[in-house]
């Protein structure tokens, strides 16, 4: 925005216009710039290494025979959708507060 369009009233500009000045007039002159990942790169490494250190657990567990694929699926119902809510099929019980 140049000089002259710092002097044009609020209600003249555009929503762009309108959302830069606003911008500069809270932060300032500023340039656009890459600030970079907030977390740093030794948190990404971190998460990578957990992850990795995870999946190896799991891939040990299933070829040492310690979780067994086939049984998880026989004790677990095949999706949500079968009984998506169980509290349901029950029958209410009924009311032991007598009232005289």
């Amino acid at each position: 925005m140049g000089k002259e369009e710092d002097k044009r009233p609020f209600i003249e500009l555009s929503r762009k216009e309108r959302r830069e000045k606003a911008r500069k007039l809270i932060f300032g002159d500023y340039e656009d710039e890459y600030l970079g990942n907030i977390w740093g790169w030794k948190f990404s490494r971190f998460s990578f290494i957990g992850l990795l250190l995870i999946g190896g657990l799991a891939l040990y567990g299933i070829y040492t025979g310690k979780i067994d694929l086939q049984e998880l699926d026989a004790k677990e119902p095949s999706s949500v959708l079968e009984n998506p809510n169980p509290y349901l099929d029950k029958t209410p019980v009924k009311d032991t507060l007598k009232l005289d």
